[in-house]
Order: C-alpha cells, then structure tokens, then sequence
C-alpha cells in the first residue's frame, strides 16, 4: 500500500488533499493551505496491498472528473502507537514491509509511528512534540536527508520545506503553502540533518509547539529512482540530468515569489507535459507552452522563459521522481 498520496482534481479548484499509513484512511491535511488536520471517512476508506480505496468524496471522487494521485511508498502501514520511546513498539515502525523493534537512534523524541524505505530512501514520521524548544527526532533512512517536509497536525501552521540546496543546511526554510522565497529563521532547523536525526527548532511550524502532533517527510536521492537537487535557469533551451525519466517533477523558483509548480507524465500522456499544476493553490490544471517541460528519458528539458521554471540566472529546487 501506499504511505503518502497528494490527491488532486485535475478538471476543477477543489483542493488538494494528502493522506498517509502513518495516520490511516481518513486522516487528511491539505497542502496547499495552513489547516489543522481533518477527518472524513468518505474519502480514502481503505489502504490496499495494491492501493487504496475511495469513498463518496466529492474532492476525491467527483462524477466524471479526472482526478490524480501522487503516491510514495515508504515501509508499510504501523499497526501500533509507540510506547517504548528509543524501543518502538512491535508495530509501531515498518521498515521496508517488516515490522522492526530495532532502537531508534537516541534522540529528543521518538516516533509514535513510522514507515521507512531504507532502500529507495523516504520515511514517514508522526511524533509528538516535547518541547517549546523543539528537538532532534530519528528520521529512520539511516543517510543524510537531502529534501525534508513537516507540518503541525493540530493548528494552522504552514508546512514546512527543508532542502539541502538552501543558502545553509540550518535555519533555512520555504513554505509550501506560499510563492515566497527562502526564509533565514534561527527558529527552524537549527542545526544540519545527520545520517540518523532531524533538528527541529522552537517555530510551532518546525516541531516547537510542546505536546502538538507533527507528520515529517524525509528522502534521499535514489540513482535511477529519484533525485533533489538544483538548476540555474537560462530563458531558452535547458536540459537537466537526471538518469531517469521523471514520471513526477515538482519546482520553486528559490529566488523569487513564484508558485511551486508540478508536472507528471500522465496528464497528457506524453513526453511533452504542459499541463503543470500549482502546489500552492487549488487551481485546475491548464496548458501553457512558456512553461513546457519535456520529460525525456534521462532529463527534464525546459524550451521558454516562463519566471516559474526558466527564468535567466534564477535557482531553481526540483524534486523528481521515477
């Protein structure tokens, strides 16, 4: 089954939604906007060996509306609450499809529920926060992250995005719910990730609301599976290598207030996809040649001028996907 989705209607403005294992069927955050979780057992009922189910949604299951899921697979669905803090809890971490009791690194905090794919790099993390100051939490991939995202579950707090491309893997951030740039707060990831620990600082966003519940996404490239870097825009033709043909590309101009923006190869089931969508909103998705981008089988290739993915001399992050 699946451990993280981004569902979206493709034909119309409602708004995204993402549900994972760690939470269950039911448990939804939408991460376009700043809202508290909800629940709604009308929308994914059920998490499958082979995908999920759906309910009467009229976000998730609209009558003759294209709808599409972006899906992750991390190690499994938890079947238990960790109570053993560094010693989870039979159930209470999957790694790989397995439930495992190994300890987790030593820590601040532990995970009440985690799902780690050690192998292609990306694990799911639901914690409670234990401190106004925040604090370091084991992220389970066993390397050094190179792209991170968290949100507080309980109030209106922005979700967060880590990137190791920053200006400085500490006390940087952007947020995913605005076109802004990177903001410099001492407040948020005070500290570099390691092979085993997350720093999380004292902003409410970034793990320092004491007693608050926190979902923390974590990846590493992946040769041939996955990879988060940067690329410098140029207004004409510009080809970035990726060794794989990215089936899911998400961009954020990092230097100015330009939507993030997505692109995946089955809207229009070809290579030439110019049908992105904004992340940060809840708009349709809508064709625009300024911004084609090819996705070839080893690069994604940019042919216009468009400011929100090719701007001359702007930096630009992407995450892409096999």
């Amino acid at each position: 089954s699946p451990d993280l989705m981004f569902f979206k209607n493709r034909d119309s403005t409602d708004v995204w939604q993402s549900f994972n294992s760690c939470r269950g069927p039911g448990k939804q955050v939408s991460p376009h906007v700043n809202t508290a979780e909800t629940s709604d057992a009308a929308e994914v009922t059920d998490l499958n060996t082979d995908g999920f189910d759906i309910g009467v949604s009229g976000v998730l299951n609209t009558l003759n509306n294209d709808q599409i899921a972006y899906c992750w697979k991390a190690g499994g669905e938890p079947t238990a609450d960790n109570s053993g803090g560094i010693t989870p809890t039979s159930g209470s971490k999957m790694l790989n499809g397995a439930a495992s009791i190994v300890n987790h690194a030593t820590a601040d905090m532990y995970p009440i529920r985690q799902s780690v794919n050690s192998t292609h790099y990306f694990s799911c993390t639901y914690f409670q926060s234990n401190s106004a100051s925040g604090g370091t939490i084991p992220h389970g991939l066993g390397v050094i992250p190179d792209c991170m995202w968290i949100k507080n579950l309980a109030t209106s707090n922005q979700w967060q995005f880590w990137h190791k491309d920053l200006t400085a893997t500490s006390d940087y951030h952007m947020l995913l719910s605005t076109d802004g740039a990177e903001v410099n707060d001492t407040n948020s990831w005070p500290d570099a990730p390691t092979s085993t620990l997350v720093s999380l600082g004292s902003h409410d966003s970034n793990g320092g609301s004491n007693s608050a519940y926190y979902m923390l996404y974590a990846w590493k490239s992946k040769a041939s599976f996955s990879k988060m870097d940067t690329y410098t825009g140029n207004a004409g033709t510009n080809a970035i290598t990726t060794g794989f043909r990215p089936r899911l590309l998400i961009i954020k101009n990092m230097d100015a207030g330009n939507v993030w923006y997505m692109y995946d190869a089955f809207t229009n089931g070809n290579a030439a996809d110019s049908l992105g969508v904004p992340l940060e909103n809840a708009a349709a998705y809508t064709a625009d040649s300024a911004r084609n981008i090819a996705l070839n089988a080893t690069n994604f290739t940019m042919s216009g001028a468009n400011g929100l993915v090719n701007a001359t001399g702007k930096k630009y992050l992407y995450m892409a996907f096999a």
